[in-house]
This record gives structure tokens, sequence and C-alpha cells, in this order.
């Protein structure tokens, strides 16, 4: 499950890095000088988001049987990460759809890697995940 997380983030940031040098996006007017380089995709939303949504998806319901709980820890995440996407955008470092756009594909890969993760695991050990 540790390769899970790590597999995703790592080929995520490497398609986020690829994305932002072909779109070559601009960022707002007024951004820090720290902030240097393209706009879009957010890298900060980009990997919160996979964090995230793959704690949500992946390891906690394999971990927290007690719905309430999990009710209040799936919240609490959820607002981390919009309070990361909320400060990226105030910083002037992103447009809203850069952050957006982030969350969206970081939805989409956590899927998709973990549906290749576990057909994977299917053909090679012949286990049902």
């Amino acid at each position: 499950m540790a390769s899970s997380i790590v597999i995703t983030l790592l080929s995520a940031d490497a398609i986020g890095f690829v994305v932002k040098h072909l779109i070559q996006r601009a960022r707002p007017a007024g951004h820090m000088p720290i902030d240097d380089g393209f706009s879009f995709p957010s890298g900060h939303t980009l990997g919160m988001g996979i964090l995230v949504i793959w704690l949500i998806m992946v390891l906690l319901p394999k971990i927290l049987k007690n719905r309430t709980t999990r009710i209040w820890v799936d919240v609490v995440l959820l607002i981390w990460l919009g309070l990361v996407m909320c400060s990226r955008v105030y910083l002037l470092a992103h447009y809203p759809s850069d952050v957006c756009g982030s969350l969206a594909f970081a939805l989409m890969w956590v899927g998709i890697v973990e549906l290749f993760l576990h057909n994977m695991a299917k053909k090679l050990w012949n286990i049902n995940i």
C-alpha cells in the first residue's frame, strides 16, 4: 500500500511537470517573486490533492471502521485541501482555474493508478484486493 501512494505522487508530479511546460501559462500579475515558473497546473494543489484523495479513497476505508470518525476525518482533510487551494489563489501564485484543474487531475489520477495497481496485483499474484 505504501508503494501505491509513492507511485501515484511521483507519476502525477512528472505529468504535472510536463503539462506545465507544454501549456506555459503565465502566473497572475502581482505574484511573489519566489513563485517563478508557470501557473498551470498548481503543483501544491496537485500534490495535496493526490495525498488527500488517496487517504480518503484508499487508506481510510481500510483502517477506519467507525462511520462517524471517518466522516470527521474526511471533512478535516477536505478543509485542509480547500485551504491549500485558496492560499495559492490568495497569494496570486495561481488562477482559480489552475487549482481546480489540478484537483480534477488529482482525482482522476488516483483512480487511474489504483485501478491499474489493482488489476496488476490480480494478474501477477492472483489475489483480490
